[in-house]
């Protein structure tokens, strides 16, 4: 059963398309001027003006997660986020959080009023981690789309050993009720953002305990994603 949650009035989305625009634009020119950022796969040095996401040997091996996310997983893509995970380069979610927001804004498919939820770590994760990488990237998400971040949007109420090497039905099993929505997403549109959709049973179990909490729509971003053939 889903909350009855109050409306309000919201800003409207050509407002919040144009404050996005100028706002990317004056952040790329800052960044190339004091702060050149290197390849996420290997830290090899940018030019200026160009994508600041990969050199060009890590760029050959990023494909198009079209129509479901920007990236497929694999090579760079693959690097750079296990190096955000499991290597405490925590400095490469905000470059992957903003070109994850700088996709979906390009689709048109950012509502009026819409809130940034991470998909949560549990706090076993978070203190073997010192973080939680999704936050991380949503921080990005909302940065980059002029939104409000949510961190704590959702919570995780245990962590049932590792997702890696399990079917969906098992993750399914695995993840029901893990998850429990706070009551500030009650009548949002939230963009719920993780690093990888594997099975999508994550993203599944999150969609439901945010529905349960009232959200008006739910919206998954994720940075890539893993073809049903490619899944481990």
């Amino acid at each position: 059963m889903t909350r009855a949650c109050p409306s309000s009035a919201l800003p409207s989305v050509d407002s919040i398309r144009q404050r996005v625009a100028w706002s990317h634009r004056i952040r790329e020119a800052l960044l190339d001027t004091f702060a050149p950022r290197g390849c996420l796969a290997c830290d090899a040095e940018l030019h200026p003006g160009r994508e600041r996401l990969f050199c060009a040997p890590c760029a050959i091996a990023v494909e198009s997660g079209e129509p479901w996310a920007p990236y497929l997983y694999g090579g760079a893509i693959r690097h750079a986020i296990v190096r955000l995970k499991f290597q405490d380069r925590t400095d490469l979610a905000e470059p992957l959080g903003r070109r994850l927001g700088a996709w979906a804004f390009g689709r048109a498919a950012v509502p009026a009023g819409a809130i940034v939820v991470p998909v949560a770590s549990s706090p076993e994760r978070i203190r073997e981690r010192g973080y939680c990488h999704a936050t991380l990237v949503a921080r990005g998400v909302a940065s980059e789309l002029g939104l409000t971040l949510v961190p704590f949007g959702l919570t995780r109420l245990r962590q049932d050993g590792t997702q890696l090497g399990r079917g969906r039905e098992d993750r399914l099993s695995a993840l029901r009720d893990a998850y429990v929505a706070s009551e500030k997403v009650c009548g949002k549109s939230v963009f719920l953002v993780d690093d990888v959709r594997t099975t999508g049973a994550t993203l599944d179990a999150c969609t439901l305990a945010l529905t349960r909490a009232g959200a008006a729509h739910v919206e998954p971003l994720v940075v890539a994603w893993t073809p049903p053939e490619n899944e481990t």
